[in-house]
C-alpha cells in the first residue's frame, strides 16, 4: 500500500486550528495534523505508486477549492520528491536519537523536505523536516479545511484543474475556470493578500 503527505503552509492571517482530523472517503483515509512546524495532509489507502501520484491532481483541485470556500491562501507543493531511504535505519535512529537527546521510536526508513509532497510504501516511517515562518492570524477550524479539500477534489473534472491552472496569467482567469470545473453556480472574485514571511527555523518530524 501507499501513501500521500502534503504540507499545507497557511500565507495570509487565516490559519488553521492544531487538532488532527480524520475521516474516510471513497476508500481512501485521509487525516489532517500539526507537526510542530506545518500542517500535513496524509492520505493512505493506495494498491499503487502511480495510482498515488494520479491523486495529487484531485488533491490539488481540493486545495484550491478550500481556498476559494475559506478565503484562505495556501501554498503547497505537489511536485512529488524522490525520497531518500537509508541502508541501517536502526544504526541511523540511534545517531539522531543523541543528535536531538530524545529517543525518535521506531527506526528512520528515509528522508523527506516536508514542504514538497511525497508519495511512499504507508508501512515505511520517514523524518520529515519543514520550514517555520510566523505570522499574527486568526484560526480556521482542522475539521473545516479537512472537509474542503475532500469537496473540492471530489468534484467532476477536479483532475484536471492542475495542469490547466498552471497556464493561467491572472487571478481573474484562474477563477473563470475553477467556474467550468466545479460546475458552481456563481463563484466570486477574491482577491487573495499574500502576508509576509517571517525568519525560518528547522526541525525533524515523523510520518507512517
Amino acid at each position: 500500500m501507499f501513501s500521500i503527505r502534503v504540507s499545507l503552509l497557511t500565507t495570509g492571517i487565516q490559519q488553521i486550528s492544531q487538532e488532527m482530523v480524520e475521516m474516510i472517503c471513497d476508500c481512501l483515509k485521509f487525516s489532517l495534523s500539526w507537526d510542530g512546524t506545518s500542517h500535513v495532509l496524509k492520505v493512505d489507502g493506495f494498491e499503487t505508486k502511480n495510482e498515488a501520484r494520479n491523486y495529487l491532481k484531485s488533491l490539488e483541485a481540493g486545495i484550491n477549492w478550500l481556498m476559494i470556500n475559506n478565503d484562505m491562501p495556501i501554498e503547497a507543493n505537489l511536485n512529488p520528491q524522490e525520497i531518500i531511504y537509508v541502508k541501517d535505519p536502526l544504526k541511523v535512529t540511534d545517531n539522531f536519537s543523541q543528535l536531538f537527546g530524545a529517543s525518535l521510536g521506531a527506526p528512520i526508513d528515509g528522508f523527506i523536505d516536508g514542504s514538497q509532497a511525497a508519495v511512499f510504501q504507508s508501512d515505511k516511517w520517514l523524518s520529515a523536516y519543514t520550514f517555520n515562518p510566523g505570522n499574527a492570524h486568526t484560526v480556521t477550524p482542522a475539521e473545516r479545511v479537512l472537509k474542503s479539500i475532500l469537496e473540492g477534489s471530489r468534484f467532476r473534472n477536479s483532475n484536471q484543474l492542475g495542469k490547466q491552472s498552471k497556464a493561467c496569467s491572472s487571478t481573474k482567469t484562474f477563477w473563470s475556470l475553477l467556474h467550468g470545473v466545479f460546475n458552481y453556480g456563481s463563484l466570486s472574485y477574491v482577491n487573495h493578500s499574500l502576508g509576509s514571511h517571517g525568519s525560518a527555523r528547522a526541525s525533524p518530524s515523523r510520518d507512517k
